[in-house]
């Protein structure tokens, strides 16, 4: 009896570069062991959340160019850093 396939990224992967302020790479298993199905679904996701690249359901390579001055753009625009005191820690 196959199981319905796991989603964890589909819920936590939505949007959670933002508040960190950087580029997410969420690699996923995919297809079935032991009775298990598992969903795929890796993304690579860029400061704003939005995918650069999505894997489907089955075995893939796959890659994005990072684009590190998105980054700072990001955090020049959304200055939520500016509060931060590491020295403190």
């Amino acid at each position: 009896m196959a199981v319905p396939p796991h989603r964890p990224l589909e819920p936590a992967a939505p949007r959670p570069g933002g508040g960190e302020q950087l580029f997410v790479v969420a690699c996923n298993r995919c297809g079935e062991s032991g009775g298990t199905a598992f969903a795929g679904k890796s993304v690579i996701l860029d400061p704003w959340g939005e995918p650069l690249w999505e894997a489907g359901g089955d075995e893939t390579l796959g890659g994005a160019v990072l684009d590190l001055e998105k980054v700072k753009s990001f955090r020049e625009g959304f200055p939520a850093s500016t509060g931060r005191a590491p020295d403190l820690y």
